[in-house]
């Protein structure tokens, strides 16, 4: 069972180090994790049991699940925009954390690139595309599968500090 800790507006961040925060939209309550595993488990209840047989078991369930976000993160563009792309960069979305990107070297488009990677370098010789709106989602290691998830906002992460007043994310997103 998960020690986590959930707030809602206008209540006080414990006095302890916690890792991260999640909002929830709906409510504006904001979950906040001591550890990356402890995201991770509330993102998939199984990899507490799943990740527990090994290594390679807890690194293939991280990667279904960034597989997951990236698919999700692509299924949520909007059709028209995508419609409105070049061919090789339709084709590059069509990955979906499913194979390496080596349709495009440089991402120009808004429209966010998700892939997976540990597809790329320097996990294997495949660069990654460059460009503001490529985000690799790693499953390496827990931390960096929440650390990328994060970044590319796929996961809707605060920082919290000891003392903090939590005021539901006012202003960072109305």
């Amino acid at each position: 069972m998960m020690d986590t800790t959930r707030l809602k507006v206008g209540d006080k961040v414990p006095d302890s180090v916690f890792y991260i925060g999640l909002r929830d939209q709906a409510d504006r309550t904001l979950t906040l994790f001591r550890t990356p595993q402890e995201v991770i488990a509330a993102l998939d209840p199984a990899y507490l049991s799943e990740g527990a047989a090994d290594d390679y078991a807890a690194f293939a369930a991280r990667w279904r699940l960034a597989l997951a976000f990236i698919a999700a993160g692509h299924d949520a563009l909007d059709a028209g925009d995508i419609s409105s792309m070049a061919d090789d960069e339709r084709f590059a979305l069509s990955a979906c954390g499913k194979r390496a990107v080596t349709d495009v070297t440089q991402w120009d488009s808004q429209i966010p690139l998700y892939l997976m990677a540990t597809a790329h370098a320097p996990y294997t010789d495949v660069p990654l595309p460059t460009g503001a709106a490529v985000y690799p989602i790693d499953p390496y290691m827990e931390a960096t599968l929440v650390a990328s998830l994060a970044d590319a906002g796929l996961l809707d992460a605060w920082p919290v500090q000891p003392g903090q007043v939590w005021d539901g994310g006012k202003g960072e997103d109305e």
